[in-house]
């Protein structure tokens, strides 16, 4: 009767700790969670005056890193011109590449984090639609 007991007593506490514990336990999908975060991300209308330069101003000429008067870096990138340089072929894209941080290139930006997938969208789609100075 006692062993009896016992298996019932563990039975219940195994029961009772899946009917706490599970809840708790779920499956996300990393993709499906990034599209969510990221809904209001519009990165199909890139125009190079709108989108491009002022994200380029913001994340590349940030700190005098790639700015006319004060470049610590390789490349001066200010002008639509100076964008296309980077640009030498597919496979050799100096815009892409490093802040994708794909390897064989620089990561940039420069000490700080990677930008995040819509901002890298964006450039992505500009470059596939061409690279058009719109």
């Amino acid at each position: 009767m006692i062993k009896n007991t016992i298996k019932i007593f563990f039975v219940t506490a195994i029961f009772a700790a899946l009917i706490v514990f599970a809840p708790s336990c779920r499956y996300e999908n990393e993709q499906i969670l990034l599209t969510t975060k990221n809904a209001s991300c519009d990165s199909t209308s890139v125009k190079f005056s709108t989108t491009i330069l002022p994200l380029i101003v913001e994340h590349c000429q940030g700190g005098a890193c790639h700015s006319a008067g004060n470049s610590q870096g390789t490349w001066v990138i200010t002008t639509y011109a100076q964008v296309m340089d980077l640009m030498v072929d597919p496979t050799t894209n100096y815009l892409l590449g490093p802040i994708k941080r794909q390897r064989g290139f620089s990561q940039m930006p420069k000490n700080r984090s990677k930008l995040d997938a819509c901002t890298i969208a964006k450039f992505e789609n500009w470059v596939k639609e061409g690279a058009r100075n719109n």
